[in-house]
């Protein structure tokens, strides 16, 4: 007779919240920013990646490293080590909270990226030129992130 395995449903939002921790870090790699060309042309779309660590093309810069976007994105995964480590240390609650909160301010950030888009631009001409606005992956990353810290809080509001 195989042995019954016994998942009780903390343990189920922990998993969760571990695995939308990762899926907000991994929309880096999807557009975060696209501008709406005042001048005919083509749009110009930067993805999470672009944005956060700069981009340049041929030798000459055209973003450079933003440390907001950078903090927004660090928060996400830095929420799942916590979230697992309170998972491990079952008696602390603190940790669960701290996890919940690192998730939550993680995903406010992802949605400053065009906020936080300008400091980042080499060119201030450059930025001028378009109206831009916040692409598919900082609204998925936030949302995401989010939805992590509410699992993680959730898990210990249900367990009293």
């Amino acid at each position: 007779m195989a042995k019954s395995i016994k998942v009780n449903l903390g343990t189920i939002m922990v998993c969760c919240s571990v695995l939308f921790g990762l899926a907000a870090f991994f929309m880096m790699f999807a557009p975060a920013v696209s501008g709406e060309g005042k001048i005919i042309g083509t749009a110009p779309v930067y993805s999470g990646a672009q944005v956060i660590f700069g981009y340049s093309e041929n030798d000459t810069a055209i973003l450079n490293f933003n440390f907001l976007a950078f903090l927004g994105l660090f928060l996400l995964p830095l929420g799942g080590v916590i979230c697992a480590c309170a998972s491990l240390f079952t008696g602390n609650k603190a940790l669960s909270y701290v996890a919940a909160v690192v998730f939550v301010v993680g995903a406010v950030l992802a949605f400053f990226t065009v906020a936080s888009f300008k400091s980042g631009v080499a060119s201030g001409t450059f930025y001028d030129l378009y109206n831009w606005k916040l692409a598919v992956g900082p609204i998925l990353s936030g949302i995401f992130g989010a939805v992590a810290g509410c699992l993680i809080a959730g898990k210990e509001i249900l367990k009293k």
